[in-house]
């Protein structure tokens, strides 16, 4: 990965602790810088329906990194 250039990701997560763990769906695309100048400020959101749980979780927007020259 380069420093200075942005990457479309996608992430989906499988439980490592259930005995049939079922993938998540995918996340919508999003564009992210290679390296984050900032720790983002993550909210976690749970959900608890009919025995599964539903975890959401989101973000600010970061801000563009800098350029060096």
């Amino acid at each position: 990965m380069l420093k200075d250039t942005a990457y479309q990701v996608q992430i989906r997560h499988r439980s490592t602790k259930a005995l049939n763990p079922l993938w998540s769906d995918w996340s919508p695309v999003v564009i992210v810088p290679a390296e984050l100048e900032q720790k983002p400020e993550v909210t976690m959101n749970i959900t608890l329906s009919n025995g599964t749980r539903k975890v959401v979780l989101t973000w600010k927007k970061m801000p563009h990194p800098r350029r060096t020259v």
